[in-house]
């Protein structure tokens, strides 16, 4: 399963299977690299099954129709609920019990996470897949994957809306300080920082204009200091509203606190002379992107662990643009530190 090489055939895989086993496990992702450290392989390297990392476009669509071969069911280890049936040793299987006084003990905690996520989750609930992280995100089982889905989306094809489920591993520093906190906004920023190092190492600032608030800088140092997150993401998107205020130089209300911050960006740009105003998709689009330098700059100045983490090359930091329109993310080169 740690082989970038694809030299594994369906009938070598059937070949190497434990004796019990009756599925074949695969995992679908963007890149070899994501699918060799997603979190869902985890009970599966400790048990020693064989899974099958498939990271190739044509997979997706492949596994698609092809559900079973020689008899052998394919089985997505990141959908629907796991059950590995008779790879279940005996200890294990007297441990469910266990189990069980597990998920009814993180009834309340689970209950508070879905309430602070919302709309973002379909569910949560108690994996049984993880064994070091603390949480990961899945598909219902009759649900499109979250691999498909991306690409539907950036082949610029609708995909039915699905939420993912997230699961999440009561044994963790983390869910452990997130069930010890009484204060419901900082119990909700918390559950915010879990999904979203379940969606993957990749930590997204997401605020009005990108602004690096202190509470998005501590956010970011907890997600790569104590939670492992490799980069920080610093992504504006074309057509924003916080950065179209600051060009049409917008003051009113508390939303101005926020526009003074993007102010700086729109004083960067010198090159366009004419028509400084949210009206020109040019200019907009340059400010959009110094902002994002200007935000990138703002969060290793007023961080010292991130400064010490970047030098230590312990994580990386890049800016970029979401276009709204295609799909696409333009990366900014010059903010690429690695």
């Amino acid at each position: 399963a740690d082989n970038d090489v694809q030299e594994v055939s369906l009938k070598d895989y059937i070949a190497r299977m434990q004796p019990e086993q009756e599925v074949i496990y695969y995992i679908t992702a963007d890149s070899f690299a994501a699918a060799q450290h997603s979190p869902h392989l985890e009970i599966f390297r400790k048990k020693g099954i064989e899974v099958l990392l498939m990271s190739d476009r044509v997979d997706e669509w492949l596994l698609s129709s092809l559900t079973e071969f020689e008899g052998k069911k394919l089985q997505s280890i990141a959908k629907g609920d796991l059950d590995l049936g008779k790879l279940e040793s005996e200890t294990e299987k007297e441990e469910k019990e266990i189990q069980k006084k597990i998920e009814e003990e993180a009834k309340t905690l689970v209950e508070r996470i879905k309430q602070a996520l919302g709309e973002q989750v379909k569910d949560v609930r108690v994996t049984h897949r993880l064994t070091d992280s603390p949480a990961c995100l899945v598909s219902d089982a009759q649900d499109l994957s979250g691999n498909l889905a991306r690409m539907l989306k950036a082949a610029g094809q609708s995909a039915p809306e699905a939420k993912p489920i997230l699961e999440i591993n009561p044994a963790h520093k983390l869910v452990k300080r997130l069930e010890n906190e009484s204060a419901d906004a900082v119990f909700s920023d918390l559950a915010l920082v879990l999904f979203d190092q379940a969606l993957g190492d990749v930590f997204s600032v997401r605020l009005a204009g990108n602004i690096a608030s202190d509470k998005v800088i501590g956010s970011l140092e907890f997600s790569s200091k104590y939670l492992g997150s490799k980069l920080i993401v610093v992504l504006g998107h074309s057509d924003c509203g916080a950065v179209k205020a600051a060009c049409d130089n917008f003051r009113e209300g508390h939303i101005g606190e926020i526009i003074n911050l993007i102010r700086p960006a729109v004083r960067m740009e010198k090159t366009t002379l004419e028509n400084r105003s949210s009206t020109n998709e040019v200019f907009l689009d340059k400010v959009c992107a110094l902002n994002v330098r200007v935000q990138i700059n703002e969060i290793i100045h007023s961080s010292d662990i991130i400064q010490d983490m970047l030098a230590a090359k312990q994580i990386g930091m890049v800016g970029g643009v979401y276009n709204l329109a295609t799909g696409e993310v333009s990366f900014l080169a010059d903010t690429l530190m690695l």
